[in-house]
């Protein structure tokens, strides 16, 4: 039986001033694209991604072929005057790869663009100026921790 999983997560607008201002100066970025260097879910791609990158073992690992994810940005006004969750997209598992190499060659063979999500050379993570991260150290020392086992598109 196929399982919905709700996943909640912290969208470009979520932090106004500099989420907004990102989103303005950038054509790329979408309001609702994950405020992180490695975009879960990459929303700006025709085939997101679900990794262990920020979830661990919490998510990923637990989905199997033809599970659900469902995002939802966290509580916010989002251009209202109330705080409300925000359903952002609703994936479905239709492949699982068993690191994050191996994803981008399904990537590669179907014509996909790479998801931000997925760590591989010629994959670099969203320049500074295009997430809310505080610094350049912030982004490198991440890089640096990531599991790239398993990854789901």
């Amino acid at each position: 039986m196929n399982k919905v999983r709700m996943v909640t997560y912290e969208p470009m607008i979520f932090k106004k001033r500099k989420g907004n201002k990102i989103v303005k100066n950038n054509v790329d970025i979408l309001p609702y694209l994950d405020a992180s260097f490695r975009t879960e879910p990459s929303l700006n791609v025709e085939y997101q991604g679900i990794s262990s990158l920020c979830r661990g073992e919490k998510l990923a690992p637990k989905l199997k072929k033809g599970d659900k994810v469902v995002y939802i940005a966290k509580k916010n006004k989002y251009d209202q005057d109330f705080k409300h969750w925000r359903l952002v997209a609703i994936l479905e598992v239709i492949e699982i790869k068993s690191c994050h190499y191996a994803a981008s060659k399904w990537y590669e063979e179907n014509n996909y663009t790479l998801p931000k999500n997925c760590i591989v050379d010629g994959n670099p993570p969203l320049t500074l100026d295009k997430t809310t991260v505080k610094d350049q150290s912030t982004i490198d020392e991440r890089e640096r921790g990531y599991n790239l086992s398993l990854i789901h598109i």
